[in-house]
């Protein structure tokens, strides 16, 4: 026996050793995904800044998974060792270790585990938020990840920060995600509320954090809209939507952010798109305007008032034709690209590139104005309902379809657009890029592992306010201005009922993308059209008369340009 048991000793020790598992670095601000067997433990590494202070939170994606046990260990950081999905220590320059297994030792399943740096620190990842709203794109694209957003606060003035879900939640959700707030030491002055809103008056200047997780239950994939106000924020509208639109006027997720925050939204063409922005009221609470052009108050003053939406370019559009509302045979041309990209108010050239831009929107009935009826929306979405806007809290929709005229040329063209309410305030201005070609992104930018629908949220919208309707101004070859900002008589009023010239821009009837050609998949979106059950946006060159409907003429037109071509 004792034989036995000595060649069993012997086997033992001159068995090659199993090589230990590599520790897996945690990146600031990407979320990992990993499963959990029964008895197993995964192993990570964080590499933390002097001072910094860190967060970092778990959260079982597997309701079989349970609490997630997070043990921290590393020179001079207290041994920490929790249930609770978060921990929290002050970095001190060197590697600190992570073990995360389950708390319950016979649990397993899958969870997800974010690492943040939540102070005034060079190493924060968090999304810079000034004023207004994140950017289009915000949410927890990957269920159970935990985001974070820098918030540059003046202390002593009183800040205000919304948080909502863009599609309604069931009942028995939380009505808001998960939301704790630190000062710019990492000292946490908010704790963590699953509430829509909440007010606090910083004590310090700084950078503050907000961190946001899933509140409660099996976390799930959903986008989320996050704002912040303090005193000297813009009052005005509060974008709520920017972004683009498919051929088949499909809302679109960005695909990352570039390294300013701005969503990224790629395309392979240039003018298969729309350019979809949607508004609600800001602080100021009066509901943003309707046109996109020029038009005329109603107030007698004999001056037109500057344009409602107002956007512009970092780069041009089509040949960058500087001639204002070129967007009607035989007149059709670009846009010029607006640089610097600012909006200058006392700078008629930059004025003149928002009214090119502006005369590219239309409302459906070939009027250059937002929608605010969700029915008559251009973005077809998820909801149930068909054509709808992206975000149901959203007061009004401004839409613009891109022709090869006035497409945006291969790259990125930074897109910056603003809103006006009723009464001439302004919100904060928003970006996004437009990239045409490559969708490769820079390695900083993380890629989202799992798929996203387009949502909506459900909050209320401002109830209209009566207003005198306004006139609109005619499109014009050229324009100029005088130095006291009235318009010259190319630019008056066409009368009390505000029109554009219904002559269609497209070249060939049923030709809806632009392509030179009709097929039979765009005769199938007219006759949707014409009954009723598709939105005349899908199909601009379905109505070459232009009267705002597709009828029996328009679809013989469009079986003609089928048998016979568009020459």
């Amino acid at each position: 026996m004792r034989f036995l048991g000595a060649v069993l000793l012997l086997t033992i020790l001159a068995a090659p050793c199993a090589p230990a598992r590599a520790l897996d670095e945690l990146a600031c601000g990407v979320p990992t995904v990993r499963t959990l067997s029964v008895g197993a433990v995964d192993h990570y590494v964080v590499h933390t800044a002097v001072g910094a202070s860190v967060f970092i939170q778990s959260i079982a994606r597997s309701p079989s998974l349970g609490p997630v046990r997070m043990r921290v260990s590393g020179p001079g950081v207290p041994s920490q060792d929790t249930c609770t999905g978060i921990i929290q220590f002050v970095g001190t320059g060197d590697d600190v270790a992570l073990d995360v297994f389950p708390c319950t030792s016979s649990a397993s399943g899958e969870y997800a585990i974010t690492f943040n740096v939540d102070s005034d620190d060079p190493s924060n990842c968090g999304q810079v938020l000034h004023c207004d709203a994140s950017a289009t794109g915000s949410g927890f694209n990957v269920a159970g990840e935990t985001d974070a957003y820098q918030l540059p606060l003046d202390a002593g003035s009183p800040a205000s920060l919304k948080i909502n879900y863009l599609e309604p939640v069931p009942p028995h959700q939380a009505a808001a995600p998960f939301i704790k707030i630190f000062d710019p030491s990492g000292n946490e002055v908010v704790p963590g509320v699953c509430l829509n809103s909440i007010n606090f008056t910083p004590l310090v200047n700084g950078t503050y954090t907000a961190v946001a997780s899933w509140c409660g239950g099996t976390p799930q994939q959903r986008d989320y809209r996050i704002e912040v106000y303090q005193p000297g924020c813009p009052i005005g509208p509060t974008v709520t939507q920017f972004g683009t639109a498919d051929a088949m006027t499909v809302a679109e997720k960005p695909i990352g952010k570039d390294s300013e925050g701005r969503p990224i939204f790629n395309h392979s063409s240039g003018h298969d798109l729309s350019l979809v922005i949607e508004a609600r009221a800001g602080k100021s609470g009066r509901r943003p305007g309707d046109w996109t052009v020029p038009y005329d108050s109603g107030e007698g003053e004999g001056e037109l008032e500057d344009a409602d939406l107002q956007v512009i370019l970092s780069r041009p559009l089509g040949n960058g034709d500087p001639t204002v509302c070129d967007v009607t045979p035989p007149n059709l041309g670009g846009v010029p690209a607006t640089v610097p990209l600012a909006f200058n108010d006392e700078d008629d050239t930059v004025r003149d590139h928002i009214d090119d831009m502006g005369c590219r929107f239309d409302n459906g009935a070939r009027e250059p104005r937002g929608r605010r009826d969700t029915t008559e929306a251009c973005t077809f979405t998820n909801q149930g309902f068909g054509y709808s806007f992206v975000d149901r809290g959203s007061a009004i929709q401004y839409c613009a379809q891109f022709a090869p005229t006035w497409q945006f040329p291969d790259g990125d063209t930074i897109v910056a657009a603003r809103v006006k309410d009723s009464d001439g305030n302004f919100g904060t201005v928003r970006e996004i890029v437009v990239r045409i070609g490559d969708p490769v992104l820079p390695t900083f930018t993380q890629t989202p592992t799992e798929t996203l629908r387009p949502l909506s949220t459900a909050t209320s919208t401002p109830t209209p306010e009566p207003t005198t309707p306004p006139t609109v101004a005619t499109n014009t070859a050229t324009r100029t201005r005088t130095v006291t900002r009235t318009r010259t008589p190319s630019m008056t009023p066409t009368g009390p009922t505000p029109t554009v010239t219904p002559t269609s821009p497209f070249g060939c009837a049923g030709d809806c993308n632009q392509d030179g050609t009709v097929t039979v998949n765009e005769l199938v979106v007219m006759v949707n059209i014409a009954t009723g059950s598709g939105a005349l946006a899908q199909c601009r060159a379905g109505d070459p008369n232009g009267d705002g409907r597709v009828e029996i003429q328009d679809l013989i037109r469009a079986v003609n340009s089928v048998l016979g071509g568009c020459s």
